[in-house]
């Protein structure tokens, strides 16, 4: 399985809350008002796609409705294209340096799998030769340190952490300083998560 599939499977998550929300806006009220959407918008928001491919849904669906007419519109299938023309456009390799570290922070919901993905990217790049470090800069969920530092014993990783509690971006510069003076390919950072919005 390559990378972009590994990340086209970790989004299933999104995806189904994303399916679920909008068939709940459509199935409500048909015709294209304000209201349906701003919910549109929040669904959109609230799956994490953020404010630029929101805008970009939003305005595809605005555009087939002035079009199509509300005779038949799918908010849907709409909104599924614009998402996986935007995914299959986009080129997955990391944006490189040459000569330089480069620096990954890996961010999302609670949950979610930061920290194991973390260390399948060092696993990845590590298979192609390429230097790894990992950062553990979750300071606040319980073993979230000795989980990351026990994938860095099975990599044969280096992982730069701190004690539970202490300032996550005080790790982190700590760990680019490493990242830089080891001359490291990759530094992964493994963060905290965030509450997946209500």
């Amino acid at each position: 399985m390559g990378l972009f599939a590994k990340f086209k499977a970790g989004l299933a998550k999104t995806q189904s809350k994303l399916v679920h929300e909008i068939k709940r806006i459509v199935t409500r009220s048909p015709k294209l008002t304000a209201d349906s959407i701003e919910e549109l918008e929040a669904a959109l928001i609230a799956a994490d796609l953020g404010m630029a491919m929101t805008e970009q849904i939003i305005s595809a669906v605005k555009k087939a409705y002035e079009s199509q007419g509300g005779a038949g519109l799918d908010y849907l299938a709409i909104a599924r294209a614009e998402i996986e023309k935007s995914l299959s456009a986009n080129n997955p390799k990391l944006r490189e340096i040459p000569g330089s570290v480069c620096i990954v922070s890996i961010v999302g919901v609670n949950g979610t799998g930061k920290t194991t993905t973390s260390a399948k990217l060092a696993n990845y790049f590590q298979a192609q030769k390429k230097s790894v470090l990992l950062a553990a800069c979750d300071t606040f969920r319980a073993a979230a340190i000795e989980q990351l530092k026990l994938w860095g014993t099975r990599l044969k990783v280096e992982v730069i952490a701190s004690a539970y509690g202490s300032d996550a971006a005080s790790v982190a510069h700590d760990a680019v300083t490493a990242a830089l003076a080891r001359k490291a390919d990759y530094l992964f950072i493994d963060t905290a998560g965030r509450l997946h919005p209500i």
